[in-house]
């Protein structure tokens, strides 16, 4: 026999699993209620099996088609991402470019200013 503690003590420690117990039997009155539990009612099922065969049948179509879509779908992002990163190295490229024929325009500006001061031109 349990102490008065003891019980108190058990009780405390169950009160979680009481309430969820409750609260899935109240869950299972309601479902009764609204006729969703279908015990007994087998055979008002069996007929519609060849139409879940076939709805099952159709969401696997469903389901490779998808899977190719996303397929394509990812590698064209993968070719996206390739052609971005190119772009991106070629515009580096040509912006170094750019600055290397500035600077020289800039010293041949100044050698030609240079001459010119110095009357060689």
């Amino acid at each position: 026999m349990l102490s008065s503690e003891d019980l108190d003590a058990l009780l405390q420690e169950m009160e979680p699993d009481i309430r969820e117990a409750d609260r899935a039997l109240l869950s299972i009155v309601q479902l009764e209620k609204q006729g969703v539990t279908g015990a007994g009612r087998l055979e008002e099922y069996e007929p519609l099996l060849p139409r879940l065969s076939e709805v099952l049948k159709k969401h696997k179509e469903d389901v490779n088609r998808f899977e190719a879509l996303e397929a394509k779908v990812l590698s064209m992002l993968e070719r996206y991402g390739e052609r971005v990163r190119i772009m991106s190295e070629l515009f580096v490229q040509w912006s170094d470019a750019i600055q290397d024929i500035d600077g020289d325009i800039t010293n041949l500006e100044t050698e030609q200013n240079e001459r010119q001061r110095l009357g060689l031109q």
